[in-house]
């Protein structure tokens, strides 16, 4: 007798996810990669985070908790050598006077909004590819490009590494994916 594995309706999604991602990639589509990455992050801040409302709820910081506490190598790279958050000046959404935000709430308010709102990257961000270039750079006329290369790396891990965590019930995260899921659909999540 032969006995497989099911697969759960959490891991196909995992995988539909990550395979969307990849299509994309592959297909040189690397703006709508970026905007489909930012959203599955957002998507995926409020499982981590377990969330049970819709209305004023923080998603910008649930996003930052998600980024910061799996994606290793943007982590790395948006401090300095003393463990401070990078910053760069410029203008949040709506507002008319220029202020320091950290990469984090770039990548959130500038990258993500901006994607997915008005379908492109706010105030003079960008991506960028290659390898062996570096995972952040700026220019004279951009504030902050990023590789998709390696954000695309970083993603794949930061996912994998979630799921995984998820799936060990690490850190009660199975049980806020299921406090998650419960809320948005009504239905108790037993395909674990």
């Amino acid at each position: 007798m032969i006995i497989m594995n099911r697969e759960s309706l959490f891991e196909r999604n995992i995988r539909w996810v990550l395979n969307d991602v990849s299509i994309l990639i592959q297909n040189e589509c690397y703006v709508g990669a970026m905007r489909e990455m930012c959203c599955i992050i957002d998507g995926l801040s409020g499982y981590y985070v377990g969330s049970t409302k819709d209305k004023n709820r923080n998603s910008g910081e649930e996003f930052i908790k998600f980024v910061k506490a799996y994606f290793t190598e943007f982590n790395r790279c948006a401090v300095d050598e003393k463990g401070k958050e990078l910053t760069k000046k410029m203008k949040q959404y709506r507002e008319t006077k220029q202020k320091q935000l950290t990469y984090y709430q770039i990548l959130y308010s500038q990258f993500r909004c901006g994607l997915v709102h008005n379908l492109l990257m706010k105030t003079r961000n960008a991506i960028y590819r290659g390898r062996n270039n570096p995972y952040f750079c700026s220019t004279r006329h951009f504030k902050l490009i990023i590789n998709i290369d390696h954000f695309y790396d970083d993603f794949v891990r930061a996912v994998l590494t979630y799921k995984d965590n998820v799936l060990a019930n690490k850190n009660g995260l199975k049980d806020k994916y299921k406090k998650r899921h419960k809320f948005l659909t009504g239905q108790k999540l037993t395909d674990f």
